[in-house]
Order: structure tokens, then C-alpha cells, then sequence
């Protein structure tokens, strides 16, 4: 009791295991907290939506091909070398499977009848190389304006070549692949070696034209069955499979 006749009891006093539960509690909180933020939980691997061919295709370009040959004023004909070298960039022009064929001759320099000689011969190398004539075109060039006193004869077509995106692409730690999924930079390298060891790189873009059948051999299974011969084709004992004879 006071000085006023007033009952002015202290409000109770919690009791200290009650206070130490709750300092406990809000610590471990603030614990799982900082903890979440230090330690974020890892994110799952997405694989790339596209697929190879879409994330690398092969593009098809056309480039000039060119070939110089070198002309001596005094020269009579060309070297052996030289033949082989045209025969082989005429096997890739017909690989090509289109448009022409440009032979470009210097004139108004010193070899200028030298190389007349030299287109002579490249007329035959087009023909034994089975270039239609419609397809090689003749032109002359002005050789005094190349700076050189003994200009080339030239040879070129417009190839095609087949080119893909280059690859590193290690943006996504695959090490976090668990699933064992395609990453980024899976198939470039298989796209890549594709599109250089195609033989002919028109052919990833259109099928090529079927070959005429065979008249030989028609001819042969049409004569023996006129002559009531059989027409199968005989099989020789080595091309029977059989490893031996014992017991036959």
C-alpha cells in the first residue's frame, strides 16, 4: 500500500529459462537466414531447347576457286607438273556440279602467245576431262595492268563450300549435368567435321541425279533370256562362304 491507499503491485517478472528459449529461437532463425543467403540452393540443369542442327547448322557458301598458271614467254608447251595440276582442278569443278568454268588469258605482255599455247592445251585437258564444252568460257584480260611483265592464265569457278558455327561454347558447368543431358556445345565438333570431309557440299542442300542403268548388262540378261538361258548370276566357290568341302 502507498502513501495513497493505492494496492501499486510491480507487474511480473518473466522468468529467465522462458527469456533464454526465445533468445535461443531468434538466433537459430537469424542462423538459417544468413545461411540461406551464403549457401543458395543449386539451380537444375536446363539442356538447350534447340537441337544440333539448329544450334550449329551447316551453312553452304559460294567462294571463287581460283588457279594461276605461270607462263614463260619462252615456254612451248606445259610441264607435266602443270598438266596434273589442271586435270585435278577440273575433277573438282565437275565435283562442284555447276555453273562455268572461266579460262582468263593475258594479253598485250611478252608471254602473250605463250599462253595461247597454254589455252590449247587446257581445251584438250577440259575435253579428256569430260567438262562439256558449252561450259568452259574463253576470255582475255588486260595483262599490263597486273604490274607483272608475265601474267598467269587463270582458271576459276564459283565452289561451294560448307562452313558451321565455331565451337567453345562452355557457358553451362557441365559438371552439373547429373542427368546426363546435351549441353551447349554437344554435336558442334561432329557438326564441324561434316560439313569438311563432304565430298561435295551441294549434297547436304539436294539429292544428286541417279546414273543411267547399265545397257551392258541388260543387253547380257536379255540375250539369255531370248536363248531360254538362266539369267542369275553364277556363284564361284569362293564367293560361296564355305570355309571347306570335308564331308560333302
Amino acid at each position: 500500500m502507498d502513501r495513497l491507499g493505492m494496492n501499486m503491485t510491480a507487474p511480473p517478472r518473466a522468468p529467465r529459462h522462458r527469456a533464454a528459449r526465445l533468445s535461443l529461437a531468434f538466433g537459430l532463425v537469424a542462423a538459417t537466414v544468413l545461411t540461406a543467403c551464403q549457401n543458395p540452393s543449386p539451380v537444375a540443369y536446363q539442356p538447350p531447347a534447340l537441337s544440333v542442327e539448329e544450334r550449329y547448322p551447316i551453312v553452304l557458301r559460294e567462294e571463287p576457286v581460283t588457279l594461276e598458271v605461270p607462263v614463260a614467254p619462252t615456254s612451248q608447251a606445259m610441264t607435266a607438273g602443270q598438266r596434273a595440276q589442271i586435270a585435278s582442278f577440273m575433277r573438282a569443278y565437275r565435283k562442284s556440279g555447276g555453273g562455268s568454268l572461266v579460262v582468263r588469258t593475258p594479253s598485250g605482255t611478252g608471254n602473250e602467245v605463250a599462253a595461247l599455247r597454254v589455252v590449247d592445251e587446257i581445251r584438250s585437258l577440259a575435253t579428256y576431262a569430260e567438262v562439256p564444252a558449252g561450259s568452259v568460257k574463253y576470255y582475255p584480260y588486260n595483262g599490263r595492268r597486273t604490274g607483272s611483265p608475265h601474267p598467269p592464265v587463270v582458271l576459276a569457278y564459283s565452289g561451294v563450300t560448307a562452313q558451321t558455327a565455331e565451337c567453345g561454347d562452355w557457358s553451362v558447368n557441365v559438371a552439373a549435368n547429373y542427368e546426363n543431358k546435351p549441353y551447349s556445345n554437344y554435336g558442334c565438333a561432329s557438326q564441324r567435321n561434316l560439313a569438311a570431309m563432304v565430298s561435295n557440299p551441294r549434297d547436304l542442300e539436294t539429292q544428286r541425279a541417279m546414273d543411267p542403268a547399265s545397257a551392258e548388262r541388260r543387253q547380257t540378261v536379255r540375250g539369255k533370256y531370248i536363248l531360254g538361258e538362266s539369267t542369275a548370276t553364277r556363284t564361284e566357290d569362293e564367293q560361296s562362304g564355305t570355309a571347306s568341302t570335308v564331308g560333302q
